[in-house]
């Protein structure tokens, strides 16, 4: 079978990022585009461009990092103290599909606007909260991230995107110095 996991890292120079940034902002909403959006709806649509089945789905979704969302500047807040004494990740995976054909013919620019669109609630305080609930009520059953799960013939392909841009590497000492590199790896 054709079906495989693969996991890429990327190293994409900050020239390449802000030509893409341009180009993705420049839909009719005037908004301009964070670069993961930028960085994401390029390879969701670079994916579908190689598909050759245009009525096949291809997925994605975008690894969203709860803890920054859930500590805010106001200490006093429940939430800001709960996840200071937090163990573990506060992970969510916003994910969305569209059509190979409909990927294929579109600009650039309205596919970041859909993934604004689907990452959009999944960037909020209240999301977090909900998903924390969630998962307390539904512990210890086993859950799948759905953009991981392929519908039979349907679906072309499907990515999934994480940042570490805000991982404070530099910060980190496990007692040999410095890390040079850290990587998400699945």
């Amino acid at each position: 079978e054709d079906d495989h996991l693969m996991s890429r890292i990327y190293y994409v120079e900050a020239e390449v990022i802000n030509q893409l940034q341009s180009q993705a902002s420049s839909s009719s909403s005037g908004s301009r585009r964070s670069k993961i959006e930028t960085f994401s709806a390029f390879l969701w649509k670079l994916i579908a461009e190689g598909g050759r089945d245009c009525s096949k789905k291809c997925k994605i979704g975008i690894v969203v990092d709860g803890r920054e969302r859930l500590i805010t500047n106001n200490n006093n807040n429940l939430s800001s103290i709960m996840m200071q004494n937090y163990f573990g990740n506060v992970l969510s995976v916003p994910y969305s599909e569209a059509s190979v054909g409909e990927l294929k013919a579109i600009p650039l620019s309205q596919v970041a606007d859909a993934v604004h669109a689907f990452l959009e609630g999944a960037t909020k305080e209240e999301h977090f909260l909900g998903l924390i609930d969630w998962v307390e009520l539904h512990r210890p059953e086993k859950a799948i991230v759905k953009v991981y799960c392929k519908d039979d013939d349907d679906d072309e392909a499907a990515v999934v995107v994480s940042s570490g841009q805000r991982f404070p590497v530099s910060r980190i000492d496990f007692g040999w110095g410095q890390p040079a590199f850290g990587s998400y790896h699945f």
